[in-house]
């Protein structure tokens, strides 16, 4: 199984690969901390992107219509605070709409994400999971944390290393 974690760019490399056969939880978001990702895999995805957690931050995005072409529309970024993850093309701007009303079908397929995410976990002898930037202690944290949360599955973690970390 891929995993792509912290930003669209591994998500999209992959799917130009050829390598991508689904979409997973943290395909189309934006990921501050790989330490954040430990925690949240560890916790199961307890509590990720529950409305009561989530704000509206400036900016915006672009829509990705998944597994199909690019379908432009213009998102909110909405930020989960307790797992300080942004969602960046889940939530589209719609007239007259508010962001948080297009929630009940986000919270739907990210339902189904997490649900898939742990059936591949739970049933792939090796995994690799796709980083595309941190820092070292935060790297080492993570590997740290999956080899407690995988035990004897095999995995391999693919990182472009910040120059700052």
């Amino acid at each position: 199984m891929v995993c792509p974690i912290s930003a669209c760019t591994p998500t999209l490399n992959l799917r130009r690969l050829g390598l991508r056969r689904f979409s997973l939880p943290l395909d189309w978001v934006y990921t501050e901390s790989f330490a954040e990702v430990a925690r949240l895999y560890k916790n199961q995805f307890k509590g990720y992107m529950e409305l009561k957690n989530l704000t509206l931050v400036d900016g915006s995005g672009t829509y990705f219509d998944d597994d199909v072409d690019i379908n432009a529309v213009n998102t909110y970024l909405v930020r989960d605070n307790h797992y300080k993850v942004t969602s960046v093309h889940d939530f589209p701007i719609l007239p007259d709409k508010e962001w948080f009303e297009t929630y009940p079908d986000f919270k739907e397929n990210s339902d189904k994400r997490i649900a898939r995410f742990n059936e591949t976990i739970n049933n792939s002898d090796s995994i690799l999971f796709v980083r595309w930037s941190t820092k070292s202690d935060q790297a080492y944290l993570f590997q740290q944390e999956m080899q407690d949360m995988l035990k004897e599955k095999e995995f391999t973690v693919l990182i472009n290393i910040s120059p700052l970390g």
